[in-house]
Protein backbone atom coordinates (compact mmCIF):
# COMPACT_ATOMS: atom_id res chain seq x y z
CA UNK A 1 0.00 0.00 0.00
CA UNK A 2 1.39 3.38 -0.89
CA UNK A 3 0.45 7.02 -1.01
CA UNK A 4 -1.00 9.18 1.72
CA UNK A 5 -3.99 11.32 2.51
CA UNK A 6 -4.60 14.61 0.75
CA UNK A 7 -7.09 16.90 2.45
CA UNK A 8 -6.80 20.30 0.81
CA UNK A 9 -9.62 21.73 -1.30
CA UNK A 10 -9.53 22.04 -5.05
CA UNK A 11 -8.54 25.54 -6.17
CA UNK A 12 -7.18 27.25 -9.23
CA UNK A 13 -7.67 26.55 -12.94
CA UNK A 14 -8.67 23.21 -14.37
CA UNK A 15 -5.85 20.95 -15.50
CA UNK A 16 -8.02 18.99 -17.92
CA UNK A 17 -6.00 17.92 -20.95
CA UNK A 18 -2.63 18.18 -19.20
CA UNK A 19 -0.34 15.51 -17.83
CA UNK A 20 2.44 15.86 -15.25
CA UNK A 21 5.20 13.27 -15.24
CA UNK A 22 5.02 11.26 -12.00
CA UNK A 23 7.88 8.76 -12.18
CA UNK A 24 7.51 7.86 -8.49
CA UNK A 25 3.83 7.00 -8.87
CA UNK A 26 4.38 5.07 -12.09
CA UNK A 27 7.02 2.95 -10.33
CA UNK A 28 4.57 2.15 -7.52
CA UNK A 29 1.82 1.56 -10.08
CA UNK A 30 3.96 -0.93 -12.01
CA UNK A 31 4.97 -2.68 -8.79
CA UNK A 32 1.32 -3.21 -7.87
CA UNK A 33 0.51 -4.50 -11.34
CA UNK A 34 3.43 -6.94 -11.24
CA UNK A 35 1.78 -8.47 -8.16
CA UNK A 36 -1.54 -8.61 -10.08
CA UNK A 37 -3.18 -6.42 -7.46
CA UNK A 38 -6.10 -4.12 -8.12
CA UNK A 39 -5.46 -0.38 -7.79
CA UNK A 40 -7.35 2.55 -6.31
CA UNK A 41 -6.19 5.97 -7.51
CA UNK A 42 -7.82 8.91 -5.76
CA UNK A 43 -7.26 12.63 -5.47
CA UNK A 44 -8.84 16.00 -6.03
CA UNK A 45 -10.95 16.51 -9.19
CA UNK A 46 -9.30 17.62 -12.43
CA UNK A 47 -5.77 16.75 -11.41
CA UNK A 48 -5.09 14.27 -14.22
CA UNK A 49 -5.81 10.94 -12.49
CA UNK A 50 -7.42 9.29 -15.51
CA UNK A 51 -4.71 10.56 -17.87
CA UNK A 52 -2.06 9.30 -15.44
CA UNK A 53 -3.63 5.81 -15.37
CA UNK A 54 -3.79 5.70 -19.17
CA UNK A 55 -0.13 6.74 -19.41
CA UNK A 56 0.96 4.34 -16.67
CA UNK A 57 -0.72 1.36 -18.32
CA UNK A 58 1.32 2.01 -21.45
CA UNK A 59 0.77 -0.73 -24.03
CA UNK A 60 -1.32 -2.88 -21.68
CA UNK A 61 -4.86 -3.35 -23.04
CA UNK A 62 -7.67 -1.78 -21.01
CA UNK A 63 -11.35 -0.91 -21.15
CA UNK A 64 -12.50 2.28 -19.41
CA UNK A 65 -16.03 2.67 -18.04
CA UNK A 66 -17.35 5.80 -16.32
CA UNK A 67 -19.37 5.33 -13.15
CA UNK A 68 -22.59 7.14 -12.28
CA UNK A 69 -25.41 6.86 -9.76
CA UNK A 70 -27.48 4.97 -12.35
CA UNK A 71 -24.94 2.38 -13.47
CA UNK A 72 -24.99 -1.07 -11.89
CA UNK A 73 -22.46 -3.89 -11.54
CA UNK A 74 -24.38 -5.75 -14.27
CA UNK A 75 -24.23 -2.68 -16.55
CA UNK A 76 -20.46 -2.44 -16.09
CA UNK A 77 -19.85 -6.02 -17.16
CA UNK A 78 -22.41 -5.99 -19.95
CA UNK A 79 -20.49 -3.06 -21.47
CA UNK A 80 -17.16 -4.78 -20.73
CA UNK A 81 -18.22 -7.99 -22.52
CA UNK A 82 -19.74 -6.09 -25.45
CA UNK A 83 -16.50 -4.12 -25.85
CA UNK A 84 -14.62 -7.40 -26.07
CA UNK A 85 -16.86 -8.41 -28.99
CA UNK A 86 -19.10 -10.80 -27.09
CA UNK A 87 -22.79 -11.02 -27.91
CA UNK A 88 -24.79 -10.26 -24.76
CA UNK A 89 -28.58 -10.64 -24.69
CA UNK A 90 -30.19 -9.52 -21.44
CA UNK A 91 -33.68 -10.66 -20.52
CA UNK A 92 -36.42 -8.06 -20.28
CA UNK A 93 -38.60 -7.76 -17.18
CA UNK A 94 -42.35 -7.10 -17.27
CA UNK A 95 -41.71 -3.45 -16.47
CA UNK A 96 -39.54 -3.23 -19.58
CA UNK A 97 -36.38 -2.82 -17.56
CA UNK A 98 -33.21 -4.74 -18.22
CA UNK A 99 -32.71 -7.64 -15.89
CA UNK A 100 -29.41 -9.17 -14.84
CA UNK A 101 -29.66 -12.70 -16.26
CA UNK A 102 -28.01 -12.65 -19.67
CA UNK A 103 -27.38 -15.04 -22.54
CA UNK A 104 -23.75 -14.42 -23.41
CA UNK A 105 -22.08 -15.66 -26.58
CA UNK A 106 -18.33 -15.74 -26.12
CA UNK A 107 -16.02 -15.96 -29.12
CA UNK A 108 -12.96 -18.15 -28.73
CA UNK A 109 -10.01 -19.08 -30.86
CA UNK A 110 -9.17 -22.69 -30.11
CA UNK A 111 -6.16 -24.62 -31.44
CA UNK A 112 -6.65 -27.60 -33.74
CA UNK A 113 -4.26 -29.95 -35.53
CA UNK A 114 -3.41 -29.11 -39.12
CA UNK A 115 -3.23 -31.68 -41.88
CA UNK A 116 0.54 -31.42 -41.67
CA UNK A 117 0.46 -33.57 -38.55
CA UNK A 118 3.59 -33.85 -36.42
CA UNK A 119 6.59 -31.85 -37.55
CA UNK A 120 10.30 -32.51 -37.29
CA UNK A 121 10.39 -31.17 -33.74
CA UNK A 122 7.90 -33.79 -32.64
CA UNK A 123 5.29 -31.18 -31.79
CA UNK A 124 1.97 -31.00 -33.61
CA UNK A 125 1.53 -27.99 -35.87
CA UNK A 126 -1.48 -25.95 -34.86
CA UNK A 127 -3.67 -23.21 -36.23
CA UNK A 128 -6.49 -21.34 -34.56
CA UNK A 129 -10.17 -21.63 -35.34
CA UNK A 130 -12.77 -19.20 -34.06
CA UNK A 131 -15.72 -20.82 -32.34
CA UNK A 132 -18.73 -19.58 -30.40
CA UNK A 133 -19.94 -20.83 -27.03
CA UNK A 134 -23.15 -19.79 -25.33
CA UNK A 135 -23.62 -19.24 -21.59
CA UNK A 136 -26.53 -18.14 -19.47
CA UNK A 137 -25.21 -16.15 -16.53
CA UNK A 138 -26.33 -13.64 -13.94
CA UNK A 139 -24.03 -10.72 -14.70
CA UNK A 140 -24.97 -9.07 -11.40
CA UNK A 141 -23.29 -12.01 -9.64
CA UNK A 142 -19.51 -11.75 -9.23
CA UNK A 143 -19.07 -15.54 -9.36
CA UNK A 144 -20.85 -15.76 -12.72
CA UNK A 145 -18.86 -12.83 -14.09
CA UNK A 146 -15.64 -14.41 -12.85
CA UNK A 147 -16.54 -17.67 -14.62
CA UNK A 148 -17.24 -15.86 -17.90
CA UNK A 149 -13.96 -13.94 -17.72
CA UNK A 150 -12.00 -17.11 -16.97
CA UNK A 151 -13.55 -18.71 -20.06
CA UNK A 152 -12.37 -15.75 -22.13
CA UNK A 153 -8.80 -16.15 -20.94
CA UNK A 154 -6.59 -13.05 -21.06
CA UNK A 155 -8.76 -10.02 -20.30
CA UNK A 156 -7.95 -6.29 -20.57
CA UNK A 157 -7.70 -4.20 -17.41
CA UNK A 158 -10.99 -2.69 -16.32
CA UNK A 159 -10.63 1.00 -15.48
CA UNK A 160 -13.66 2.16 -13.51
CA UNK A 161 -13.54 5.95 -13.51
CA UNK A 162 -15.67 8.11 -11.17
CA UNK A 163 -15.92 5.22 -8.72
CA UNK A 164 -17.22 7.61 -6.05
CA UNK A 165 -20.35 8.26 -8.15
CA UNK A 166 -21.60 4.66 -7.90
CA UNK A 167 -24.47 4.10 -5.49
CA UNK A 168 -23.44 2.62 -2.15
CA UNK A 169 -24.94 -0.78 -3.04
CA UNK A 170 -23.19 -0.97 -6.40
CA UNK A 171 -19.91 0.19 -4.91
CA UNK A 172 -20.19 -2.55 -2.27
CA UNK A 173 -20.87 -5.15 -4.96
CA UNK A 174 -17.77 -4.10 -6.89
CA UNK A 175 -15.58 -4.08 -3.78
CA UNK A 176 -16.89 -7.51 -2.77
CA UNK A 177 -15.93 -8.81 -6.23
CA UNK A 178 -12.33 -7.60 -6.10
CA UNK A 179 -10.98 -10.42 -3.86
CA UNK A 180 -12.66 -13.00 -6.10
CA UNK A 181 -11.14 -11.49 -9.25
CA UNK A 182 -7.76 -11.35 -7.51
CA UNK A 183 -7.78 -14.93 -6.20
CA UNK A 184 -8.98 -16.40 -9.50
CA UNK A 185 -6.77 -14.20 -11.67
CA UNK A 186 -9.83 -13.47 -13.83
CA UNK A 187 -9.49 -9.68 -13.96
CA UNK A 188 -7.44 -6.74 -12.72
CA UNK A 189 -9.33 -3.56 -11.88
CA UNK A 190 -8.19 0.05 -11.55
CA UNK A 191 -10.62 2.24 -9.61
CA UNK A 192 -10.35 6.03 -10.01
CA UNK A 193 -12.10 8.29 -7.53
CA UNK A 194 -12.29 12.08 -7.24
CA UNK A 195 -11.86 12.35 -3.50
CA UNK A 196 -9.54 14.33 -1.24
CA UNK A 197 -9.47 11.40 1.17
CA UNK A 198 -9.45 7.67 0.58
CA UNK A 199 -13.02 6.68 -0.47
CA UNK A 200 -13.04 3.46 1.55
CA UNK A 201 -14.04 3.03 5.15
CA UNK A 202 -11.79 1.34 7.70
CA UNK A 203 -13.38 -2.12 7.35
CA UNK A 204 -13.12 -1.97 3.54
CA UNK A 205 -9.45 -1.06 3.79
CA UNK A 206 -8.72 -3.99 6.10
CA UNK A 207 -10.70 -6.48 4.01
CA UNK A 208 -9.11 -5.41 0.73
CA UNK A 209 -5.56 -4.81 1.96
CA UNK A 210 -4.27 -8.06 0.42
CA UNK A 211 -5.58 -7.47 -3.10
CA UNK A 212 -5.87 -3.67 -3.45
CA UNK A 213 -3.12 -1.06 -3.59
CA UNK A 214 -4.04 2.58 -2.95
CA UNK A 215 -2.46 5.69 -4.38
CA UNK A 216 -3.21 9.34 -3.71
CA UNK A 217 -2.64 11.35 -6.86
CA UNK A 218 -1.12 14.59 -5.56
CA UNK A 219 -2.16 18.04 -6.56
CA UNK A 220 0.20 19.39 -9.21
CA UNK A 221 1.89 22.67 -8.33
CA UNK A 222 4.81 24.53 -9.86
CA UNK A 223 5.34 22.00 -12.63
CA UNK A 224 5.28 22.56 -16.33
CA UNK A 225 2.41 20.52 -17.74
CA UNK A 226 2.94 18.13 -20.59
CA UNK A 227 -0.02 18.18 -22.98
CA UNK A 228 -1.40 14.67 -23.36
Amino acid sequence: MFGGWLRERSEGPSLDGFYFERADLIESFDEALSKRRHLLVHGLPRQGKTTFVRKALGDRPFIIIHGSSEITFADIFRVYLLTLGCSVTVEQTRRKKLGTKADVKLKFKIPFLTSGGVGVSGEAETEHEETDRNFTADISNANDVCYLLKELGATPYLILDRFEELSSNQRKTMLDALPLFYESGALEVVLIAASSDIPLDYHEQIRLSRCLSQSTYPRCRGRRPIVS
